[in-house]
């Protein structure tokens, strides 16, 4: 049962429906300086809940290879990674306010994160991608909303799971493929 659901039963109420994210709620937000087709998370509040940098980079990469673009959001838990990322070549949003951040997730239709609340926000604004879940349970603690797809990362090699983010990103989970990443020229 997932969490919201649970905590809802207990309580002796029915769970409320997802709320419907208008524009109005990113108003005052700073608009990114142009659209991405990516944007990834690699962090989370708690160490034991994030999948590799390396296995981020690796999706990163392979979408770039595509012709794609990326910008990889790191909030306040991954302070210390930020030289990191800026070395990989990578484009890097760092210390955003939740309105910026959320602008820049809303700003982009694909998103991969970790089981954090980064992603909880993408599926409240209808992102298509994939959460990775290590020692979490995705049945309880997935995002509702959205198109992201439950990945789980323990256990299965860091191969193995860009092939497959790669797969989730490109087949849209229903057989269909999305349009090319690749920016059309005017």
């Amino acid at each position: 049962m997932h969490a919201t659901i649970a905590y809802a039963r207990a309580l002796g109420v029915e769970p409320a429906p997802m709320p419907r994210v208008g524009a109005h709620w990113l108003a005052g937000a700073a608009a990114p300086s142009r659209p991405r087709a990516l944007v990834l998370h690699p962090g989370a509040g708690s160490r034991a809940k994030r999948w590799t940098a390396e296995g981020f980079r690796a999706v990163a990469d392979a979408w770039h290879e595509r012709g794609g673009e990326t910008v990889v959001l790191l909030g306040p838990a991954e302070e210390n990674d930020v030289g990191w990322w800026r070395a990989t070549g990578h484009e890097i949003a760092a210390h955003l306010d939740l309105r910026d951040a959320a602008a820049l997730i809303a700003s982009a239709p694909w998103y991969i994160g970790n089981d954090s609340g980064m992603s909880h926000l993408a599926g409240l604004l209808a992102r298509r991608g994939a959460v990775l879940f290590g020692p979490t349970r995705a049945a309880r603690w997935r995002p509702l909303g959205g198109s992201l797809a439950a990945l789980h990362w323990a256990g299965v090699a860091e191969t193995d799971l860009v092939a497959r983010i790669v797969t989730t990103l490109t087949g849209c989970g229903d057989g269909r493929v999305p349009p090319s990443p690749r920016r059309r020229s005017s």
